[in-house]
């Protein structure tokens, strides 16, 4: 159900970004959109209490008093968030070079007040792997967001179009929020759960900056440059070729990690120790999976990706994509390990990680300041990568018990299979749309698919179990009766 909900949810918001940059928007509007939604992402990220984990994982996730309060600080967050918005719109748009743009962004206020209000009972049925409330949230919403795109830009025809369809996205959530619940949406005080929520979100709160500079650090740093830094060279439109890069190579990175982290939250939060243990080296192991099986035919066919998916005025995506896709590998590595310290508490040491990942940004205003070209963004953030999770492994060790050798192990394999296919596309890279190519490129990902095979057997052993469930469960119900 988690998988079907992503592919439908992710699917409808890939295909709409697609059909706003190819079909309906110029590089320039969609640099300006790009902006003015990273602006936002800031401003949430800045004040993120993580109060979604927070739900599934405290020991009174259940009672709907706890909902109540969690509710009345969701709510004051927002609110902040929101005057936060208003009161820098002015200045934040002239500092992007998009004074034109104070409106748009001074609406998108619009966006965390929406979700200030948002009923938070769809987190308090993950607890007992009931997913279909928010499957049904996510979805719904992203079809109707699709459904009003065309009309939309038919109406409006630039930029402000896309403001207007997140506004009218968040207020499905938030609608389809409250329809699925079973609870009544209260506010309420209790400093005993508040203390707790803060102690849990607190770290991640100081880790909102890490956040910010791990997932939009590069495109602040494109988008800005023009007006802080003089040797930089780079564009609205260098801007709207990396969001077009990450918007490839991320998607998959965020479907897969809402997946993870909604199906193994609750088993590592409550489980014991051996069920720990056990449901830690799945969860790692998939993810070295995942990240490598994705993101290996991203590398080795992102110049034809590109031209498909966006169109010949996006050229410059091409090489960036084959970088941004192993700086997502890797993050889907680092955030399926990260996900046992969340479940046990251990929030602090979740911030250390994204401290060291974020550690690398210097780098990256280093590249725009010296005036080196676009694709060299990317190659500071692949080395915070590479330093996080090691860190993390010894966090984990520290914390949980879990050796260092398995979640570096991971890695290795991961480097050796994202290595192999960046030395195919050296060599022959040049020779993209010859069907020679891509059937070496195919060799390089089984070859991962097999190596990895190889060293997980406990986390392969379960999914031809769960393979062969299904398939006699299909032909129970196929048999004549």
């Amino acid at each position: 159900m988690l998988i079907a909900g992503q592919v439908i949810s992710q699917g409808t918001s890939v295909f709409r970004n697609i059909l706003i940059a190819r079909l309906i928007l110029t590089e320039a509007d969609f640099g300006i959109a790009s902006t003015l939604i990273l602006i936002v992402s800031m401003s949430e990220m800045l004040s993120n209490l993580a109060i979604n984990a927070f739900v599934v994982q405290d020991k009174d996730g259940d009672q709907p008093h706890f909902l109540s309060v969690v509710h009345f600080v969701t709510a004051v967050r927002s609110l902040v968030v929101t005057l936060v918005i208003l009161l820098f719109a002015s200045p934040l748009a002239k500092m992007f070079g998009i004074p034109q743009a104070t409106w748009a962004l001074s609406l998108l206020a619009v966006i965390p007040s929406l979700r200030g209000i948002n009923h938070l009972d769809v987190f308090r049925f993950q607890r007992n792997h009931s997913f279909l409330p928010a499957v049904a949230q996510e979805c719904i919403s992203q079809l109707v967001a699709l459904a009003f795109c065309v009309p939309m830009f038919w109406y409006v025809n630039d930029y402000s179009a896309v403001i207007f369809l997140l506004i009218l996205q968040t207020a499905i959530v938030m609608l389809v929020s409250h329809a699925v619940a079973k609870t009544p949406y209260r506010w309420a005080r209790d400093p005993n759960i508040e203390r707790r929520l803060f102690a849990f979100g607190l770290p991640l709160m100081m880790g909102g900056v890490m956040v910010f500079l791990i997932f939009q650090g590069e495109r602040f740093v494109i988008g800005s440059a023009g007006r802080l830094f003089p040797g930089a060279v780079y564009s609205l439109d260098d801007m709207a070729a990396y969001s077009a890069a990450y918007m490839v190579a991320a998607a998959s990175p965020f479907f897969f990690s809402r997946v993870l982290t909604n199906l193994f939250m609750p088993l590592l939060a409550h489980g014991d120790e051996r069920e720990f243990l056990r449901n830690n080296t799945i969860c790692v192991q998939l993810s070295t999976l995942i990240g490598g099986a994705v993101m290996i035919p991203i590398i080795i066919g992102s110049g034809t990706i590109v031209r498909l998916v966006f169109g010949d005025r996006y050229s410059l995506a091409g090489p960036l994509l084959t970088l941004i896709a192993v700086e997502q590998a890797l993050r889907i590595l680092r955030m399926g390990a990260m996900i046992a310290l969340n479940a046990r508490g251990y929030t602090w040491e979740t911030f250390f990680s994204d401290a060291l990942r974020s550690s690398v940004f210097p780098g990256i205003v280093l590249v725009a300041v010296i005036g080196l070209p676009l694709d060299w963004i990317p190659v500071p953030a692949i080395a915070g990568e590479l330093i996080a999770i090691s860190a993390l492994s010894w966090q984990l060790s520290k914390r949980c018990g879990i050796p260092p050798a398995q979640t570096l192990g991971q890695l290795a394999l991961l480097v050796v299979g994202l290595g192999a296919t960046h030395i195919l596309r050296f060599m022959f890279g040049g020779q993209e749309e010859s069907w020679w190519y891509f059937l070496l490129g195919f060799g390089v990902w089984l070859g991962f698919i097999l190596i990895w095979a190889a060293f997980c057997t406990t986390t392969v052993e379960i999914l031809l179990r769960l393979i062969s469930g299904l398939l006699r469960k299909k032909r129970t119900s196929e048999a004549p009766v």
